[in-house]
């Protein structure tokens, strides 16, 4: 596993505004000890309302590794985004499945369930399974394997360009 490789492209969906990956590069702060830089990337994940992050620095309160102007902070920031997207409509829809039948939340959750990878595999550069979402993933000129859109993303950011319409990631490309 390339390590330097994973949090380059977890900061570059973290910039993009994925809040889990803000999240993970905050957990990768705080293993190495940045406990500044960790608490920062937590408030941001957040600030967009996910409950992981709430929950750490929750614990690092509580442990007294951040204070509470920080974390009542944060706490205000996670509330923002979770009543955001409060709305009579999502407050309906969970009332109708807490009112639903045990056959119907195993046919929903049947339905529903994203499958563990699709025909095209997985990305060939973060390993991570490829959406069924034809558009959100492509096949890349060089070596002909697919990347998912925020490998494809994070690359051409970096120093990738784009030829016809067709993406090129890598003249070096081991494939």
């Amino acid at each position: 596993r390339d390590e330097k490789k994973e949090i380059y492209h977890l900061e570059q969906a973290a910039i993009g505004g994925n809040a889990l990956a803000r999240h993970n590069l905050g957990c990768e702060e705080g293993s190495k000890g940045r406990i500044e830089r960790a608490m920062k990337h937590f408030i941001i994940a957040a600030s967009h309302g996910l409950d992981e992050s709430i929950e750490m620095l929750k614990g690092w309160y509580a442990d007294g590794y951040i204070n509470k102007e920080i974390y009542d902070k944060a706490r205000n920031l996670y509330q923002a985004a979770v009543d955001v997207r409060k709305s009579p409509q999502r407050e309906a829809a969970k009332l109708a499945k807490q009112n639903m039948s045990d056959e119907q939340k195993q046919r929903d959750e049947i339905l529903f369930k994203q499958p563990s990878s699709c025909h095209v595999g997985d990305c060939s550069i973060c390993l991570l399974p490829l959406p069924l979402d034809v558009t959100r993933y492509e096949m890349i000129a060089c070596c002909g394997k697919p990347v998912c859109g925020g490998c494809l993303y994070a690359s051409v950011m970096r120093d990738g360009e784009v030829r016809d319409g067709e993406v090129v990631l890598d003249p070096k490309c081991p494939s």
